[in-house]
């Protein structure tokens, strides 16, 4: 898959009506872009991996609930 860059991101997932929001550890704010359904994660702390596209979209490769 190419896209943007590669990033690998951490913070708490949040549910925003049709889409996904991760909150990031830095405060920012980036919406997942996903086929796959991820209200299983809403209001968990999670790593997710995937391409930027832009500055606030995350096209997700992988999503995993965070230990720390």
């Amino acid at each position: 898959m190419t896209g943007g860059p590669y990033r690998r991101l951490t913070g708490m997932l949040r549910s925003s009506g049709r889409s996904s929001i991760l909150e990031t550890d830095e405060g920012d704010l980036i919406r997942l872009a996903s086929p796959e359904e991820l209200s299983g994660f809403d209001a968990t702390r999670v790593i997710v991996e995937g391409h930027l596209s832009g500055t606030d979209l995350l096209k997700l490769v992988w999503i995993g609930a965070a230990t720390d």
